[in-house]
């Protein structure tokens, strides 16, 4: 018998609250767990509210309604990738105006400038965070520790429990080569 999917579970009230401070454009809260997580009524405390925040954020049916409505309010992932990808490239410039009174006269000028270098790596950061890139990452070496792994286990023999992670430690994890050297110089400890 085939198991059927499960459903997913419906957002709960303070999850809702939570969506929509996370999803404000106009607040501080927007895009912000934390801020969210203490608008929504979650915690008053700023570490407390962090945590809560990223609790909510990892779950898949808050993920999926958070991006349903930053698609409805113009924000979708294909928008938030190109503002990225404007900053990555230096396209997107940051300005400021500035208005002075000097008696009567009123001066305004503007300053065109770059976007920094810390703008580039915080974007480049996120670019990597929203398409998986980190997470993927991950997998890769987690898989790649495991294939090594085997691989050692077959060229020290099929009953070997020594991998290059414990190689030269003894049951309790204690450095072999440590407890050799206070052997050899008299220590008993």
């Amino acid at each position: 018998m085939a198991a059927t999917p499960k459903k997913p579970r419906e957002l709960s009230m303070r999850e809702r609250l939570f969506i929509q401070a996370y999803t404000d454009h106009d607040s501080d809260t927007w895009l912000n767990g934390a801020r969210s997580a203490k608008k929504s009524g979650r915690n008053r405390t700023s570490r407390g509210a962090r945590t809560v925040g990223s609790v909510i954020l990892a779950r898949p049916n808050v993920r999926s309604a958070i991006e349903k409505a930053l698609e409805l309010r113009g924000a979708g992932l294909e928008v938030r990738m190109g503002r990225l990808a404007d900053v990555i490239t230096g396209s997107a410039k940051s300005y400021t105006v500035t208005t002075t009174k000097n008696g009567g006269a009123e001066t305004v000028s503007t300053v065109e400038k770059d976007p920094s270098a810390r703008d580039v790596l915080q974007a480049v950061d996120l670019a990597a965070k929203l398409t998986g890139h980190y997470q993927q990452q991950q997998i890769d070496a987690h898989q790649a520790q495991r294939e090594m792994d085997r691989l050692y286990r077959r060229i020290m023999g099929a009953g070997s429990s020594v991998t290059p992670r414990n190689a030269g430690r003894d049951y309790a994890g204690r450095s072999v080569a440590r407890q050799a050297h206070k052997a050899r110089d008299g220590d008993s400890g």
